[in-house]
């Protein structure tokens, strides 16, 4: 997938990386967030279309969506081999000099993809749609912070 970058015209190359319409960002945002079947995860720049920060997984990364205020993201992964589907959430930081590849929290969920993620309840709640047809709400919230 290759597009010019509204903010900036600069060509983005993202590859296999879907850019799915939850992983974009807010108006005011600098960086844009993907998921892909290369079991990675990546942070883009919209100014200049520079990749920032690449997580890695040993499952496709299916689903990508920044939290509100974009100071954690949740990532699905895919069945695979014998692993169920996961979320993932990482920690997103200011400064992507600073950025670190640490899983925060993790939940295993259904045998089949979940294909879209959707923060909700100030940032406390996730809601997930799988293809195996159900939506499920997951409780994010851990003591002390993420």
């Amino acid at each position: 997938l290759r597009f010019l970058l509204a903010a900036g015209g600069w060509p983005m190359n993202t590859s296999s990386h879907h850019v799915d319409a939850g992983a974009l960002p807010a108006d005011d945002s600098s960086t844009l967030l993907t998921g892909a079947g290369d079991a990675t995860a990546r942070l883009w720049s919209m100014h200049s279309g520079e990749e920032l920060f690449r997580f890695r997984f040993h499952e496709p990364c299916r689903a990508a969506k920044f939290a509100v205020g974009e100071h954690m993201a949740a990532l699905t992964t895919d069945p695979f081999m014998n692993e169920v589907s996961a979320i993932r959430i990482v920690n997103i930081a200011a400064d992507p000099a600073d950025q670190s590849a640490e899983v925060v929290r993790s939940m295993t969920g259904p045998r089949g993809r979940i294909a879209r993620v959707e923060w909700l309840d100030e940032n406390r709640v996730l809601l997930s749609a799988s293809e195996d047809g159900f939506v499920r709400r997951w409780d994010v919230e851990v003591r002390g912070g993420l």
